[in-house]
């Protein structure tokens, strides 16, 4: 234990948090919903299943942008995106169906098209990469 203050966000730090300097998406694994090495039902689509990339297009400033949709990550001008796979091989891909089986690593599942804010993925090789942050506009 220390006696260090607690972490005070202030006027004048003007690198961090915001979501301007944060620039990628990681896995939904709120709930209880770890990924792991040692899964059984992810051993054979390690190399698929992917866990981390480039900024989602497709929920901005907290909001689901549907225009974006099958867009590829603004990093890099929509051109592609860095994707971290779980057998820890990183590749470029230039669409954001790369996930297990074709699966849009952005969005949750097939064929949804409202987002209420309370989706998890469909199953365990369902990628489903959220923004590392997320500011709700107040306009």
């Amino acid at each position: 234990k220390t006696n260090a203050p607690p972490l005070e966000v202030r006027p004048e730090m003007t690198d961090f948090p915001s979501g301007q300097y944060i620039h990628f998406s990681y896995q939904y694994s709120i709930g209880g919903r770890r990924i792991s090495l040692d899964d059984k039902r992810l051993a054979g689509v390690r190399e698929f299943m992917a866990i981390l990339a480039d900024s989602n297009p497709v929920f901005t400033e907290g909001r689901f942008n549907r225009d974006q949709v099958g867009a590829s990550s603004g990093n890099h001008g929509h051109r592609g995106q860095n994707v971290l796979y779980l057998d820890m091989h990183v590749l470029w891909q230039k669409t954001p169906t790369v996930g297990v089986a074709g699966d849009d690593i952005y969005l949750v599942g097939q064929n949804t098209d409202e987002y209420e804010g309370d989706e998890a993925p469909a199953d365990e090789t369902d990628s489903f990469l959220l923004p590392a942050y997320s500011k709700v506009s107040s306009k």
